[in-house]
């Protein structure tokens, strides 16, 4: 929920758990298929007004209601983390480059 308990951010994809390091069985075509089905989207508290935020998982809202949302990127060897402002998306810089794995984020007022 959005901090003024308007707006509720989800993601929807493919769960991880049929990717290749978990099936055992590598298979990098359809690792790439489901990542590309991760997606933040945005909704209001009664469930219109669907928006997608973009691509990522595991959202979660900055203290002043934007909505943040984290995806692997190749480029980068780790996550990128994208934060919604007024004026777009930007990116924040907080995990070092070519960390392979990381969990969820949280904001602390």
């Amino acid at each position: 929920w959005s901090p003024d308990g308007k707006w509720i951010a989800h993601w929807e994809g493919v769960e991880m758990i049929h990717m290749s390091k978990f099936t055992g069985r590598q298979d990098r075509e359809r690792d790439k298929l489901i990542g590309e089905t991760w997606n933040v989207w945005v909704v209001d508290s009664d469930g219109n007004n669907k928006r997608k935020a973009g691509r990522g998982d595991d959202p979660t809202w900055s203290p002043d209601g934007f909505v943040t949302r984290a995806f692997p990127d190749p480029k980068k060897g780790g996550p990128k983390i994208m934060v919604e402002t007024r004026s777009g998306w930007k990116e924040l810089p907080i995990v070092p480059p070519k960390t392979p794995r990381y969990g969820r984020f949280a904001w602390k007022p």
